[in-house]
């Protein structure tokens, strides 16, 4: 699958704003990862589920979301978690030139993590 990170509504970068307000916390308190419905149906998993998401630089223990926002074979993350940071996931490059992260979209495995 192909993992693609980016913002929320809700937060801005890493959070260490907009995740001290409580309204913002109570809507989206943790890490997780969008998967199409198609994937999840697939996969056996149901939303809310706890997934492992894992790349060749690390692995994510998050909860399931299953939408029709992403297309089959993608997933979605935010990167807002500190505690459970996405970017742990995903290449550190950057142009040398303007200093801009390369885009965050790498290959990534998903599974349902047993309860």
């Amino acid at each position: 699958m192909i993992l693609s990170t980016g913002r929320t509504l809700y937060n801005y970068n890493i959070g260490n704003m907009t995740r001290k307000t409580a309204a913002i916390e109570a809507r989206q308190p943790e890490n997780f990862v969008e998967v199409h419905v198609e994937d999840a149906a697939r996969l056996g998993i149901a939303n809310g589920d706890n997934v492992r998401v894992s790349t060749r630089r690390g692995a994510l223990v998050v909860r399931a979301h299953v939408a029709r926002k992403v297309r089959p074979g993608a997933l979605w993350m935010p990167f807002h978690y500190v505690e459970s940071s996405t970017n742990v996931l995903t290449n550190d490059a950057f142009d040398n030139i303007t200093r801009t992260a390369e885009y965050k979209a790498c290959a990534a495995v998903l599974e349902r993590v047993p309860s």
